[in-house]
């Protein structure tokens, strides 16, 4: 059975940033992306979720919420304490299968762009954006660029 199109739109919602830190510190680009992701989120009428992924990292929620979070979810593990792609894509790719962004917005850092290119099967155009193309008008494509990777994401499972 197929589901209809507004169904599907549905089990998707709010606007996703990863904040992304370095040595146990927030890099600016996360907390420029949360409030761009704020103005994002009140023109689609929905909130802002940041993802912060590391070890000991569950400090820096706070700091996310002073910039505009609407919530934080810590994903804090030692294998994570200093970036590696697999580790870290594993961890943001259970999160996005289990919390369903409608946007996500990752920062045009180094780690940002390889961290995205990790969900970039040969089919599935990058989930990324840069803090450069920041506006309301991409909302729609990266809605679709969430679902393709969700979609990806479930079938590989």
């Amino acid at each position: 059975m197929i589901a209809n199109t507004n169904e599907l739109r549905a089990e998707y919602k709010g606007v996703y940033t990863y904040a992304q830190q370095v040595d146990g510190e927030l890099t600016p680009i996360s907390l420029e992306l949360v409030g761009k992701g704020k103005e994002l989120a009140k023109d689609l009428g929905t909130d802002v979720t940041a993802i912060l992924i590391g070890d000991g990292v569950k400090c820096l929620a706070d700091t996310l919420g002073e910039y505009g979070a609407d919530r934080v979810i810590v994903i804090d593990d030692p294998e994570l304490k200093d970036y590696r792609t697999e580790p870290y894509a594993r961890a943001m790719a259970e999160a996005i299968k289990k919390f369903k962004p409608d946007v996500m917005l990752v920062g045009a850092t180094a780690i940002g762009r390889d961290l995205a290119r990790a969900f970039q099967p040969v089919s599935t155009p990058a989930l990324q954006l840069t803090a450069q193309a920041l506006t309301s008008e991409i909302s729609r494509w990266f809605r679709y660029r969430v679902r393709k990777i969700s979609s990806f994401i479930s079938s590989s499972s």
